[in-house]
């Protein structure tokens, strides 16, 4: 198997070990009906050697499966006959990647061009697949995002990552430092993270990441066409920006995925032209340049192009409409009125950022964006209306606006039939949202953060009996000064809701007893509401609720702390109560 690095971990002991086994690798009480199953599983489990990560991965690898002979592959692997230290449990996670499906193999072996602890985008991980071709063409109904989400959650379940963070629209999450040793291990030559360690680049590498910009230079000596990746995990900025980018034109004439993120230089060579495999391409971050070439128009394979951060930006080059395979396209730049037309006509275009353009007065001037799914419009303070259209949007699933400081409005009241998440976020000239049922009848998560302004009870007069209700599932009020009570509208989700977080509403004193009508409601989390006093009285008829969180709220730690609070019964039955002492109270008791 070779040398890898070895790791002193506190092993479990054999009970804890098979419980935690078991856990990961039965639905609840499943085990019962599989007693030859669990009689193998004990013999697994002694092989872990107590340790947690490996008791999680081949647990996960079992589950949903009943065939003594699956089990019986595991426990007789051939792979646990290897010499092994007793803290070393590479042979466990090891095993559990070689019965990976080969699509998920390659995938993960490209962690490995990244630094332990480096926290992932799902967004951006799952755009370097499919750059690099390693996504499956989706069937009739899915996207190459659905499909690589897919992959994710199959590497998430057999516990590959962890720390996962799901924002809706993208998650994040990191590797565990003995899962980030199995992607080094598996990568072999084809992948490597080049560090001060490194003597040499071998001549069949594949993808390159520097853990240092100085080091290319030193290293990259000849041409390859094997290399299809060059990134910078930690940035480029202290890069010659010029001296790298030529190199890289002049000796990886296949590349597919190049990320200068951060390097600084002038211009872009028209001679980028000649990269015509490029389909990832991310030179953000970078505050000198002022122009683009024409030429990059025909980099006709490209699929990701970021150029956000680029604050000198005059304007976007002439002719975006070549670049018929853009999927991605995100910017920063300094022209008052966009190509929009140019933008318009990318056929293939599903994401579109429009980020700190500071001059840019209107957007999108009717044009419609007949693919795009995502929209993000980010710093721009000049605009005070987006005025979308749902007709122009008719695939947009998610909206995603902040920081737009003279945003008084952003839709058009016409229906957005595609539109799942909507994101708005330090808009302080914004007054309403005109959140209805019959004009986002999918939307299904909101969030609204420190909108100062923005009036929450977004309908007035008399409601009509036969509109569409909302089917929002998630709901986030974050900082908003002006929250009193729930917005009465949030009824409409009764049947729906599943998750609710109201954090840092200083202002908010009751929550509303028909909270208690939202049967699905499976998340309460309640952080930093000073004044909030009581939950509702019958919380206990919320029986679908799971997970209840209350941090730094004083008056609610009082009555319900756990075992001693008043009212610490009404929410004891929840499976997963979390409160967290206020940090007065905490200071109060020590001093006592």
């Amino acid at each position: 198997m070779g040398t890898v690095p070895s790791h002193i971990l506190e092993g479990l002991s054999q009970k804890d070990s098979s419980s935690l086994f078991v856990k990961w690798a039965f639905k609840e009480g499943e085990e019962e009906k599989h007693p030859h199953l669990v009689n193998i599983g004990e013999e697994i489990v002694k092989k872990c050697r107590g340790v947690p990560l490996a008791l999680r991965t081949l647990g996960s690898l079992l589950f949903l499966k009943f065939e003594a002979s699956e089990w019986e592959y595991v426990r007789e692997n051939e792979i646990w006959n290897m010499p092994q230290k007793s803290e070393d449990i590479l042979p466990a996670l090891k095993l559990s990647y070689d019965l990976m499906p080969s699509y998920l193999r390659q995938c993960f072996a490209l962690f490995s061009l990244y630094p332990k602890d480096c926290r992932f985008d799902s967004i951006d991980m799952t755009s370097l697949w499919g750059a690099l071709g390693l996504i499956a063409l989706p069937k009739e109904n899915r996207t190459l995002e659905d499909v690589a989400n897919q992959y994710l959650k199959e590497l998430h379940s057999r516990s590959f990552l962890q720390d996962f963070q799901n924002f809706h629209t993208f998650d994040t999450f990191r590797l565990h430092d003995l899962v980030h040793d199995l992607a080094l291990f598996v990568a072999n030559d084809e992948c490597l993270h080049v560090n001060s360690n490194t003597q040499s680049i071998p001549d069949n590498v594949r993808h390159l990441s520097f853990a240092e910009s100085r080091l290319f230079g030193n290293l990259v000596i000849k041409k390859s066409v094997a290399v299809r990746t060059v990134l910078f995990p930690n940035g480029a900025e202290d890069a010659n920006g010029e001296a790298l980018l030529n190199t890289c034109l002049s000796k990886f004439k296949c590349l597919r995925a190049l990320s200068l993120r951060g390097a600084i230089f002038e211009t872009l060579p028209r001679t980028i032209a000649k990269l015509k495999h490029l389909r990832y391409l991310d030179i953000g971050e970078n505050l000198k340049i002022k122009r683009l070439p024409e030429s990059i128009c025909k980099l006709q394979s490209l699929q990701v192009l970021n150029l956000s951060g680029c604050m000198e930006l005059e304007a976007l080059p002439k002719g975006l409409r070549k670049l018929i395979s853009l999927r991605h396209l995100e910017f920063s730049v300094k022209q008052s009125v966009l190509p929009v037309n140019e933008i318009a006509s990318l056929g293939s275009l599903e994401t579109l950022g429009v980020n700190s353009c500071y001059n840019v007065e209107s957007v999108f001037g009717g044009v419609k964006f007949p693919a795009l799914k995502a929209l993000y419009v980010l710093e721009c303070h000049s605009i005070r209306s987006l005025s979308l259209d749902g007709k122009k949007f008719p695939q947009l699933e998610t909206l995603f606006v902040d920081q737009c400081h003279n945003l008084e409005s952003i839709f058009g009241g016409v229906k957005f039939p595609a539109l799942k998440a909507l994101y708005v976020q330090n808009c302080q000239s914004l007054k309403s949202l005109p959140l209805d049922g019959k004009i986002f009848p999918q939307l299904e998560s909101f969030f609204v953060v420190e909108c100062d302004n923005l009036d929450l009870e977004l309908w007035k007069g008399h409601r009509e009996e036969q509109r569409p209700k909302l089917k929002l599932k998630l709901v986030a009020f974050l900082s908003l000064s002006q929250l009193v009570a729930l917005p009465e509208w949030l009824q409409e989700a009764a049947n729906s809701l599943q998750c609710l977080r109201i954090s840092n509403c200083e202002n908010i004193e009751t929550l509303p007893n028909w909270l208690t009508t939202m049967t699905d409601l499976k998340t309460l989390d309640i952080r930093f509401c000073s004044k909030l006093i009581s939950l509702p009285d019958d919380i206990h008829h919320l029986t679908a609720l799971e997970s209840l969180r209350i941090e730094d709220c004083a008056e609610l730690w009082k009555k319900y702390e756990p075992h001693v609070g008043e009212f610490w019964a009404k929410i004891s039955h929840i499976k997963d109560v979390v409160i967290i002492e206020p940090e007065e109270l905490l200071e109060e008791s020590v001093k006592e």
